[in-house]
């Protein structure tokens, strides 16, 4: 490793880490910037190599090269470096003889040596997009940042970004005692709440705090949770009912805090009051039903304190049969209410008083006779800009003045389709549980030196995405293109044969004949939990950037899926397989950078085979993959059975009941760590059948009731971060998670 601080640039001045991991004829580098200046909102970095080095690959920036020039650019996400603060990226490079590190960088056109005197280039204060800090005239508007897993949309990425627990303590609790006294401990701390608790009262969540509901039947009775002067807290997957005063209540300047995929049903009072001057909050993905006041957000007329705070976003909310505040405003602006679904709302949508500034758009109002006002009761008018929203069987809106832009990107749903999308999404049980984790390339795409081109880790669509499919420029499926839904096998397959990145949809159950091809750059996602595919199975083959998501699987003819001929980045992720005729997943021919996560089989005998024959000598330096949170549930071999691939990474799986748990042939090196192996015969193998030995090497697992695993050591290490449970909460945690109705 080679960390250099070497001159760069900014507005008044910066400095550049370099630090590079090298192997053979490639290297990694990973490049932090430091801003000493006046902070900045969109940087371009410029750099000569000195020697033959070639840029072949990027994360978390988009690069170039002439010559000897390369030229990195900021990505959306980390446009802005506040004064004092970084933004990091990396890069994969060839390069032959020796790999000097650059001698200087410029930033923005003008090089400085880490003093803050200028240097006469262009001064670096962006802000012509309208998306810098404190141009809305309502102070600091923060600075986006990288998110972790399952990051918030809106105004809780702003202010320096929202990420709860992440990076401390995970505990897991199922009785009222324990949550509380988690929620009230010191440091960040992810609480995963296992069942149903009974509450009294109001109850505190300090900072630094994520409380996540496991699976979806987490449930919060009685009481509720007060977010008091506390800063950094999620809240998502809990359903709550029957509370006293408040479900959830925002006070006392609390900021960055976000409440998402919850339900709220027969309360006291409020749903998720947000006053006294809170600030960068996310709601997000709720569902509200059978209860009367939803959504208050400022304290009341009198409280001119809310004024300049009070940013909050509310998106992807189904307000089902509620009856008002969704959301009521005082004072706040600018409040962004968009892609929520009004249904059969007693007395309104959304209320702006007291001078606030909501912007409410791509909204789908059903039988909602005032769907917006503009003042309520004996509260001043505020302003209320409506954009792109359907009105469907509801009253005329309300609108009043203007209102400032939001600083920060956003995507924006057609109102039309916001209905299907939100009923399907919104609430528990959508959600990962395992609290999160940041899938950044921050390990610099590490090689393992095997001369392998191993990729950089690219940030994803879905930061659940772990293990293989991360490296080789990532997996995103059919992100960026068309999204279409489909409820028969014809359109299925016309959509996945499809040209393009195409997200595909499926409604319903469709029966399928023989193996069917998938091409690439495709994400097939099931709609709720009842997505089902019988008869038939998926080919890919010799394509890249495939996802596989949320489908039940059942008495296939062949394979289920079947992933060959030199097919690369395939995440197959969430999915339940019954039983059929062949392999529930098959992975072989070269095949290559591949994730299987989080899936549910049971009662089937060849599960998941890796490497195509002993014969097949060309899979060696191939077949990389990840199998990682899957719960195998007495079903008998191949979970997986491996030949040739080196590292095989297999952790954090539930092994209940099986026959053969992993096998590792003709010289393969399987990295077996963290799994709860139950009433297993035969934990690991090194040789099966008439296959050579390969290598087994064992970290962490537990063999309740099972037999003794077969090992030898000796295994590759892995190029990623991961983040690995205790094996002994897996069975918790898998049960819990795996298989279709979880994402």
């Amino acid at each position: 490793m080679l960390s250099v601080s070497t001159p760069a640039a900014a507005a008044e001045g910066c400095e550049v880490d370099y630090t590079v991991n090298e192997w053979n004829s490639g290297f990694t580098a990973g490049v932090e910037i430091t801003n000493l200046g006046d902070a900045i909102d969109g940087w371009t970095l410029e750099w000569d190599f000195p020697g033959s080095q070639e840029i072949t690959g990027a994360w978390n920036a988009e690069t170039s090269q002439s010559g000897s020039t390369a030229t990195a650019e900021n990505v959306s996400y980390n446009a802005g470096i506040p004064t004092d603060g970084t933004a990091s990226f990396g890069f994969q490079a060839t390069h032959s003889g020796d790999n000097p590190a650059p001698e200087s960088f410029t930033l923005n056109g003008t090089v400085c040596d880490g003093s803050t005197d200028g240097g006469g280039g262009d001064d670096g204060d962006g802000g012509d997009d309208g998306n810098g800090g404190g141009d809305d005239g309502n102070g600091d508007d923060g600075d986006q940042q990288p998110q972790p897993s399952g990051s918030p949309e809106g105004w809780a990425s702003q202010n320096g970004g929202t990420t709860g627990g992440a990076g401390g303590e995970t505990v897991t609790v199922s009785s009222a005692d324990a949550l509380t006294e988690a929620l009230q401990s010191s440091g960040p701390t992810v609480v995963r709440l296992d069942g149903s608790v009974d509450l009294d009262g109001m109850n505190d969540i300090v900072s630094d705090k994520t409380l996540i509901g496991v699976g979806s039947d987490a449930e919060i009775t009685g009481g509720g949770l007060d977010i008091d002067e506390a800063h950094n807290v999620i809240v998502r997957n809990i359903a709550f009912s029957d509370w006293g005063d408040d479900a959830i209540n925002v006070q006392e300047g609390s900021t960055n805090v976000w409440i998402d995929h919850n339900s709220f049903t027969g309360g006291s009072d409020g749903a998720v009051d947000i006053k006294r001057e809170s600030d960068y909050i996310t709601v997000s993905w709720n569902h509200v039903y059978d209860h009367g006041k939803s959504m208050l957000l400022g304290h009341s007329d009198g409280h001119t304190e809310d004024e300049g705070h009070l940013r909050v976003s509310y998106h992807h909310n189904f307000f089902d049969g509620s009856g008002s505040r969704h959301p009521r405003v005082r004072f706040g602006e600018t409040v962004h209410v968009y892609n929520n679904y009004y249904r059969d709302n007693a007395e309104y949508g959304v209320a702006s008083t007291m001078g606030a500034g909501v912007l409410v758009e791509g909204n789908y109002f059903e039988n909602v006779d005032n769907p917006t006002h503009v003042g309520y009761a004996d509260s001043d008018d505020g302003r209320l800009v409506v954009r792109d929203n359907v009105f469907d069987n509801s009253g005329d809106p309300e609108t009043a003045g203007s209102v400032a832009e939001v600083p920060y990107s956003y995507d924006l749903d057609s109102a039309q389709d916001v209905p299907g999308i939100v009923t399907s999404g919104a609430g528990p049980g959508n959600v990962d549980d395992t609290g999160g984790g940041d899938t950044g390339g921050d390990d610099g795409g590490n090689g393992d030196g095997d001369g392998n081109d191993d990729g950089g880790s690219d940030p994803q669509p879905s930061a659940e995405l772990e293990g293989w499919a991360t490296r080789n420029g990532g997996t995103t499926g059919g992100a960026g293109g068309e999204t279409v839904t489909v409820s028969s096998s014809g359109a299925l397959l016309d959509a996945l044969q499809s040209s393009g990145p195409t997200v595909v949809r499926l409604d319903g159950s469709v029966d399928l004949s023989g193996m069917n091809d998938v091409a690439s750059d495709k994400t097939l996602i099931g709609v709720g939990s009842d997505a089902t595919v019988t008869g038939g199975g998926f080919d890919l083959n010799g394509v890249s950037n495939v996802v596989i998501r949320n489908i039940n699987f059942d008495d296939w003819d062949d394979d289920a899926i079947n992933v060959q001929e030199s097919t690369t980045n395939v995440w197959i992720d969430h999915n339940s397989f019954g039983t059929g005729s062949d392999g529930a997943v098959d992975i072989k021919r070269e095949s290559d950078f591949i994730t299987v996560s989080w899936n549910y089989a049971q009662d089937h005998d060849h599960v998941m085979l890796l490497g195509h024959s002993d014969d097949h000598t060309e899979d060696e330096g191939h077949l990389r993959v990840s199998y990682h949170h899957n719960h195998f549930d007495g079903t008998y071999s191949r979970h997986p059975r491996v030949r040739f691939g080196e590292p095989v990474h297999v952790y954090n799986n539930y092994y209940d009941g099986v026959d053969t748990g992993v096998a590792s042939t003709q010289g393969a090196g399987v990295l077996v760590e963290g799994n709860y192996f139950q009433d297993v015969a035969h934990p690991t193998l090194e040789g099966y059948g008439s296959s050579s030995d390969g290598r087994v090497e064992l970290n962490g697992n537990v063999f309740d009731n099972s037999g003794e695993p077969e090992s030898s050591g000796g295994v590759a290490e892995v190029p990623y971060s991961y983040d690995l449970d205790s094996a002994q909460d897996v069975p918790g945690i898998v049960s819990g998670g795996a298989g279709t109705g979880n994402i």
